[in-house]
């Protein structure tokens, strides 16, 4: 296709050849306008021809390229097997399952150490942690606050006991933890022997805990309690817990006021020393 620039140029071609002729036949160059003439017809007609051929060419169709699309082979599809619907039970019991987010993870921590020992019947509270306590109240072990005359003052207890009273019970453990080391073959029974036993310097010693109770229902026991604390032992006496029983025990053995408990196993505890000591030299 010729474009309009050159349709452009080919009319002012034609134009400024009619122009210059009218120009030369005003001031009679009639050769010059002669050769003109001739070579401005031979233009004019190629001019003609020129713009016939644009003309004719603006009229034939042009024919498109042929444009080949080439389409892939489809993609079959796998096959889709049917979900089979659920049964109604395991509906109602997806639906009553609590979603994965509703309850809280246990968190991994580490295992408290508990260094305590059901063998052991007997523990002051202020010495175990929280730990321990949960773990003896697992087995059975109480928690009451008692009087330590050795003290002067309310300490709390953590403690098992089976077949005594708890004033009982926690008088012997209360002595047995003031001796400790300091006396020799320091035991605690709960049978027909003393409830306390001890020695210093080869005597045998031993102590009975009375809150009164024997006295008033079972005296025949006493008396056999006497009886054995005489034949088996060097030393030997009550400690009792009620002030208004001391002098019904005196007709029976010697006897320590728990008043006065302290002062008494002070006595033991100087004697003991002083064997010790002499052990030394």
């Amino acid at each position: 296709m010729i474009d309009d620039k050159l349709f452009g140029t080919l009319v002012a071609l034609v134009g400024g050849g009619i122009f210059l002729h009218t120009a030369l036949s005003k001031y009679g160059y009639d050769k010059a306008l002669h050769e003109l003439k001739v070579s401005f017809i031979f233009l004019f007609s190629i001019a003609v021809l020129i713009m016939g051929v644009i003309f004719i060419a603006k009229k034939i169709p042009k024919k498109e390229p042929e444009i080949i699309v080439q389409r892939k082979p489809k993609k079959r599809l796998p096959k889709i097997t049917p979900i089979p619907e659920p049964e109604e039970e395991t509906v109602k019991s997806l639906e009553q399952m609590e979603p994965e987010d509703s309850y809280e993870r246990p968190v991994a921590t580490a295992r408290p150490v508990v260094r305590v020992s059901t063998d052991v019947k007997c523990y002051k509270f202020r010495k175990l942690k929280k730990e321990e306590v949960s773990y003896l109240k697992r087995y059975g072990y109480r928690i009451r606050s008692y009087f330590n005359p050795l003290k002067g003052k309310k300490e709390k207890f953590v403690f098992k006991n089976r077949n005594e009273g708890d004033a009982h019970f926690l008088t012997i453990y209360m002595i047995a933890e003031y001796l400790g080391k300091n006396v020799d073959n320091l035991r605690t029974f709960e049978t027909v022997k003393p409830d306390l036993t001890f020695e210093i310097a080869g005597k045998k010693i031993a102590l009975e805990v009375e809150t009164g109770k024997v006295l008033r229902h079972n005296k025949k026991n006493l008396i056999n309690k006497v009886n054995l604390l005489n034949s088996n032992y060097d030393s030997w006496s009550f400690v009792v817990l009620d002030r208004n029983k001391v002098a019904k025990y005196r007709k029976y053995g010697k006897v320590i006021d728990k008043r006065y408990l302290k002062n008494q196993l002070d006595k033991f505890l100087k004697t003991a020393k002083i064997v010790h000591s002499k052990k030394q030299r």
